[in-house]
C-alpha cells in the first residue's frame, strides 16, 4: 500500500477514487471487469473507489495501463467527463471515432501547435 503522506501529496485521496470512478466508467468498464482484468476481487477494488483501500504501486501501474493514464492522471485532480458525455448532454449529434479521435489530439496539443493548426484551416477555408 502506499502511505496517505503520498496520496495527500497528490491532492489527497478523495481525488484518486473519484478519478478512478470517473475514469473506469468513461472506459465503458465495469468494476467486475476491471477487478477481472487485473486479477483481483471485485470487493479490492470497490476498496479503491470508495476509499476505503489503496492499492499498491505495482496495481497503480497496472491501474494506469488498464485505463491507459498517467499517474498523474490518477492523482491530480478532477478528470473530466468524458467527451461523449458532455457532447450528448449538449444536445449535440453524436460524434464519429474519427471526430472523437481529433478533438482529444487537439486537447493534447500546444498552443502553438492549436494556433497553426486554426490558421490551417482557416486557409484552407478561405481557399475553396
Amino acid at each position: 500500500m502506499i502511505s496517505k503522506g503520498l496520496l495527500n501529496a497528490y491532492n489527497g485521496s478523495s481525488f484518486f477514487s473519484e478519478n478512478l470512478i470517473k475514469l473506469r466508467k468513461s472506459r465503458g468498464f465495469t468494476q467486475q471487469q476491471v477487478a477481472s482484468k487485473l486479477g483481483i476481487d471485485r470487493t479490492t477494488y470497490t476498496k479503491y473507489e470508495t476509499g476505503v483501500s489503496e492499492p499498491g504501486f505495482e496495481m497503480l501501474i497496472r491501474l494506469s495501463q488498464l485505463l491507459d493514464v498517467s499517474l498523474d492522471e490518477l492523482f491530480g485532480g478532477p478528470v473530466s467527463e468524458p467527451l461523449t458525455a458532455a457532447v450528448s448532454d449538449s444536445g449535440t449529434e453524436s460524434l464519429s471515432a474519427d471526430e472523437l479521435e481529433l478533438i482529444a489530439a487537439y486537447r493534447e496539443m500546444n498552443e502553438d501547435e492549436k494556433r497553426r493548426l486554426k490558421e490551417n484551416l482557416a486557409n484552407k477555408t478561405h481557399s475553396e
